[in-house]
């Protein structure tokens, strides 16, 4: 079982604590936006070195789902992703028991969607569903990674359409606002590098079309370690 905790994020004024006159009227860190050959680049200030990034994780989760014993609908296990929707709702994807679980702002249960199997709407065995992501409009996608199928399904739960993706792609990483998706591979384990140390394996990413056919590929580059 697991309990997944959305936790609030207190963006600090980096600079009030320190500021003088010099400084007063500023509400923190700035930005400046500059224009090179056409292409508009963002150069943030840097946080003075004792404040790090300049935010903290507040001391007490802003929302909590999930019980050790109670409700099975809220008993979490295996948690891979959670999205929230823009009506508020947030969906988490429970591989657990291969379901979608649908919770209101404040954390109540609303539905299950999805279940095990190889039916429209249904997710295998291992690690699925393994992420959800809002779909343009009012729908919902989630992957199923090792089958490479994605599901989508509407604002109530009604499975619309299931797809396959091309090639070695796998992992559905985000969705853009026309629907095109971010796709990245399974990094593989290389022999002889588990426990040798910090590995950093690659993963190519792509953009496919909302139909599941590569769009463009992106390249090779590290992953996590």
């Amino acid at each position: 079982m697991r309990t997944m905790t959305l936790t609030g994020v207190c963006i600090l004024a980096a600079a009030a604590a320190s500021c003088g006159d010099a400084d007063e009227g500023r509400s923190g860190l700035e930005s400046v936006i500059r224009d090179s050959a056409g292409i508009t680049i963002v150069e943030n200030e840097e946080p003075a070195p004792e404040t790090r990034l300049g935010w903290r994780i507040a001391e007490s989760p802003t929302l909590s789902i999930g019980a050790f014993e109670g409700d099975p609908a809220y008993e979490l296990y295996q948690v891979m992703d959670a999205a929230r929707l823009p009506d508020g709702r947030i969906v988490v994807a429970n591989a657990g028991s291969g379901e979608l679980r649908v919770f209101d702002a404040s954390g109540t249960h609303l539905a299950s969607w999805g279940g095990r199997g190889e039916g429209p709407g249904e997710f295998g065995d291992f690690a699925a569903p393994w992420s959800v992501e809002p779909w343009p409009g009012d729908s919902i996608a989630a992957s199923d990674l090792y089958a490479r199928r994605i599901s989508v399904f509407d604002a109530h739960g009604a499975h619309g359409r299931t797809f396959v993706l091309e090639d070695q792609y796998y992992r559905l990483m985000g969705v853009l606002p026309d629907g095109k998706m971010f796709l990245g591979t399974v990094p593989t384990f290389v022999a002889g590098t588990m426990g040798t140390g910090v590995v950093r394996r690659e993963i190519e990413y792509a953009i496919a079309s909302p139909d599941g056919s590569l769009h463009a590929a992106l390249g090779t580059y590290p992953a996590s370690e």
